[in-house]
């Protein structure tokens, strides 16, 4: 980083929520469709937890870009590519987080369009593990 002097605190804490969020998102995994279907208290669990993890992304993006002296993007699909092109997240892990991104935003401001019905639970890749490839080592501050 540009300035040595940053407080990486805001950043593990936030690290932090976001290995939280996984860990119950791993736990709602376990069950079977028609279980978390079934359950309001997990399928909403399981959206919050969501919801949680990509604003943490979000937010470190934001904290690194403002570190390297980068203006921050001005919509939350931006924050990723912006962090490759600093050379701070492989551009294969960028374009997973964009659409996590996107999700965060379905999550956000059009959660009467969530659909549980859907044929694949409403999650990147079918799994939550997407969020943690692309932040596990990704992350180059």
């Amino acid at each position: 980083m540009e300035n040595s002097s940053v407080d990486l605190t805001p950043i593990t804490q936030r690290l932090s929520v976001i290995a939280t969020a996984l860990a119950a998102l791993r736990e709602i995994q376990k069950l079977s469709r028609e279980e978390f279907v079934a359950d309001y208290f997990f399928h909403t669990a399981a959206e919050r937890s969501l919801q949680v993890a990509i604003q943490a992304a979000l937010d470190v993006g934001s904290i690194l870009l403002a570190a390297h002296s980068r203006k921050v993007p001005n919509t939350y699909a931006e924050i990723f590519p912006a962090l490759s092109e600093i050379g701070v997240l492989p551009p294969e892990h960028a374009q997973k987080l964009v659409n996590m991104a996107k999700l965060r935003n379905v999550l956000v401001h059009m959660y009467l369009e969530v659909d549980l019905g859907l044929p694949t639970p409403p999650m990147p890749d079918r799994q939550p593990s997407a969020l943690p490839a692309a932040l596990g080592s990704s992350w180059r501050a």
